[in-house]
């Protein structure tokens, strides 16, 4: 992932004429990198991607239940996994 102070290193460096080579080994990323953020012009924007439903998500509320419900011990997976097969998981 490229910072801000690596995207203006990267521009001020070619402002100098240094070569894309040069810059990449300077900044410590690839040359078609370098390439990339020189064609957009822009600074790099960074978003977070959604988060993906789990399987586990239709029995999320049980297996915490489940969870609070024996805190000081606790269950094994295995056991928690042959609940929720009862209930009609199946394993991908």
């Amino acid at each position: 992932m490229i910072t801000n102070e690596v995207h203006m290193e990267i521009e001020v460096l070619r402002k100098h004429g240094f070569s894309l080579r040069r810059i990449a080994a300077e900044v410590g990323c690839a040359v078609n990198t370098v390439r990339s953020h020189l064609a957009t012009g822009t600074k790099p924007k960074y978003e977070w991607q959604k988060r993906r439903a789990s399987k586990l998500s239709p029995y999320e509320i049980y297996l915490r239940e489940r969870q609070v419900a024996v805190h000081p011990i606790w269950i094994p997976a295995s056991v928690l996994h042959r609940e929720i097969a009862d209930q009609g998981y199946q394993v991908a």
